[in-house]
């Protein structure tokens, strides 16, 4: 993985909202090579187990200490 703008946000909400990047688990692990600590920081809603993870360049963690966000 090399950091770029497509992990930065999808889109930014003038009115004070942003969207976090949403993949699968699949397409996360395909995207960061573990460990990558180019990827260190990285914040997706991971749309396999609904819940937000926090990569910290060696593996992701889900936010909350797992607790599940609703986004529908």
């Amino acid at each position: 993985m090399t950091a770029g703008s497509e992990l930065i946000v999808d889109q930014i909400d003038l009115t004070g909202g942003l969207i976090i990047k949403m993949m699968t688990t699949t397409e996360r692990d395909n995207y960061f090579n573990s460990p990558d600590p180019s990827g260190k920081g990285a914040l997706i809603y991971n749309t396999t187990t609904g819940y937000m993870e926090f990569y910290d360049g060696v593996e992701w963690t889900a936010t909350k200490a797992g607790q599940q966000v609703d986004f529908s």
